[in-house]
């Protein structure tokens, strides 16, 4: 997760107005591939006895990073599993 959030920050695009003393806002894109190597338990399968046993599609965490004009930063976080844990919350908080 630290990896898309970090690759976001590198891709920061700036955009100005050719030719005006305009303060600009900033935007990052990024994705990461998250899908586990190792077979897991899937929520949402409570009469399940295993962990999965393969992949169908990859999973995805995308980031967009907003900053405005006066510095304030806004980070959206989307991703294809059905939650995030604490941990993970708590680390984007502090970023």
């Amino acid at each position: 997760m630290k990896l898309a959030l970090n690759i976001a920050i590198l891709l920061v695009i700036t955009t100005q107005v050719a030719g005006a003393d305009v303060a600009s806002w900033k935007a990052g894109v990024a994705k990461a591939d998250i899908t586990p190597e190792a077979g897991m338990w899937m929520a949402g399968y409570g009469s399940r006895d295993h962990p999965a046993e393969g992949t169908l599609h990859k999973l995805w965490i995308r980031v967009l990073a907003l900053q405005d004009a006066t510095g304030h930063v806004g980070v959206v976080v989307s991703s294809d599993t059905l939650g995030i844990s604490q941990t993970i919350y708590l680390s984007l908080i502090h970023i």
